[in-house]
């Protein structure tokens, strides 16, 4: 890598990693392996960015014709007091007269350093989102999420009640 090495970066090179939205989440991933908490890294892509890229890294995307939307932040608290924040995302996928709609979510726990992205993601979509169909509305999918990642560490019960 040249930030190991103290090298420049090319400013072609930036276009394809930091500048890309596919490739950010990975690169900063990579980066905070190797102990490179460079600062110009959270001043040019924010947490919801990194969410965006931890999503859609791996989603086939025809710029022409599809697109992305942020529908929100929300915070929230999980039932062991911790605090974090929720991304959500709309993935529109149109072929020819057809339209799909894909609910995607990632969620951080908020972390101490301010300085630095929090890259482990606590609760998420998964890789292909979940399919909408016409008539659910965006606020309800949103609060079910949310009512979901609160309690995703409770201990639940098995069959003989404990």
């Amino acid at each position: 890598m040249l930030e190991e090495a103290g090298e420049p970066i090319p400013e072609k090179l930036k276009e394809k990693t930091i500048d890309d939205y596919k490739n950010q989440a990975a690169l900063i991933d990579k980066m905070y392996r190797k102990k490179l908490y460079k600062p110009y890294i959270a001043q040019k892509v924010n947490q919801e960015m990194y969410a965006k890229s931890t999503l859609f890294a791996n989603t086939t995307i025809e710029k022409e014709r599809d697109s992305i939307h942020f529908l929100g932040k929300k915070a929230f608290k999980t039932d062991d007091d911790k605090e974090g924040d929720m991304y959500f995302y709309m993935l529109i996928k149109k072929e020819d007269k057809d339209e799909t709609k894909r609910f995607y979510y990632a969620g951080f726990l908020r972390q101490e350093e301010t300085d630095r992205l929090q890259t482990e993601v606590y609760y998420d979509s998964g890789y292909s989102g979940n399919y909408i169909d016409e008539n659910e509305e965006e606020d309800k999918l949103i609060k079910d999420v949310l009512d979901l990642v609160i309690h995703k560490n409770r201990k639940r019960l098995d069959d003989g009640g404990y």
